[in-house]
């Protein structure tokens, strides 16, 4: 999208509003440890940053899952970090990665574009040390107010959707923090699934059961789920121009003929299985008061589904231009 802002539009991203409260700010320099830190629940580890409380685990073995999530997606997108027409040619453009996870994809386009200034923020410091000289990390909450005092060429965010209470406030906050004429792409792979072929879900499925109640789980925390049609009125109201809805097809298992897509449904399948501990864990304990062993056990009558199933279904990727 691109947007020309106002002069008081900046002053605007600041403010908070009735989606959610906006009055936080936690800022911490990539390799402080002052005001980060850990803790253990139900055997795997969750970042603690100021007041903010993960609800998804970032240890190892979501460093792995994240970064061929984002292989996957990359493939998914014919190779392209990004669907935007952005132009990053004519030197020191800045680019902002919202929620940038392990970093992967901020070092990829820190590669790509190396006169660009390219920053990754994240609440939980998993990103590597050794990076491209144009690209920097910090700890950040970015429901906290923006204070940086330069604006952005390009602001990009993948997979927010149950981390993100104040979306209204997220997206004003990009608006204010954009150059005139800047993008925003957000991208958010969605877990509902769209039956295709004979063997299309009944309404009772595992699968769809398991979308229904982490969006339940997650209301509890204030956050949603599903964020693609409610980011993009939010981008409308806020005076986003050039506003570009995509979605696009995720096979879910190797069913495809076509080999790209039958590598990018093995790819999702492998992902989603290790995901769902992830996604559901501390959200259906804390917010369902289910059992770990609880959501164990239902996790793995999601999985036999998935593969007796063998990806008869389909997800789809939906970014928000």
């Amino acid at each position: 999208m691109t947007t020309t802002p106002e002069p008081n539009e900046a002053d605007s991203a600041y403010g908070g509003d009735g989606d959610g409260d906006s009055d936080r700010h936690s800022t911490v320099s990539l390799g402080s440890r002052e005001g980060l830190c850990f803790t253990e629940e139900y055997g795997r580890r969750y970042a603690v940053f100021g007041e903010n409380d993960c609800l998804f685990p970032s240890d190892e073995q979501e460093k792995v899952r994240l970064d061929l999530f984002s292989h996957m997606i990359e493939q998914v997108l014919g190779k392209r970090l990004h669907c935007a027409p952005v132009h990053l040619s004519a030197g020191n453009e800045r680019v902002l990665d919202v929620g940038t996870g392990t970093g992967i994809w901020a070092i990829k386009m820190a590669d790509l574009h190396p006169t660009c200034l390219v920053t990754g923020v994240d609440i939980s410091e998993i990103q590597p040390v050794w990076v491209p000289p144009n690209l920097g990390f910090e700890l950040f909450d970015v429901e906290s107010p923006w204070t940086w005092s330069h604006p952005y060429t390009f602001i990009f965010a993948r997979q927010l959707g149950g981390s993100i209470v104040n979306w209204s406030g997220l997206v004003r906050q990009c608006y204010g923090n954009l150059e005139p004429g800047g993008w925003v792409e957000i991208q958010q792979l969605d877990l509902e699934h769209y039956a295709e072929g004979p063997l299309a879900p009944q309404a009772g499925s595992r699968v769809r059961e398991l979308c229904d109640l982490l969006s339940l789980a997650l209301f509890s925390f204030r956050r949603r789920l599903g964020v693609a049609g409610h980011v993009e009125d939010l981008l409308r109201r806020h005076g986003f121009q050039n506003i570009v809805h995509g979605r696009i097809k995720v096979p879910l298992g190797n069913w495809p003929k076509d080999p790209k897509y039958k590598e990018i449904g093995s790819l999702r399948q492998w992902e989603l299985e290790r995901a769902l501990e992830a996604l559901t864990l501390k959200p259906f304990c804390k917010g369902l008061g289910w059992t770990p062993e609880k959501v164990r056990a239902f996790l793995d009558e999601v999985r036999s589904e998935i593969r007796n199933k063998n990806g008869q279904e389909k997800v789809h990727l939906t970014s928000t231009l």
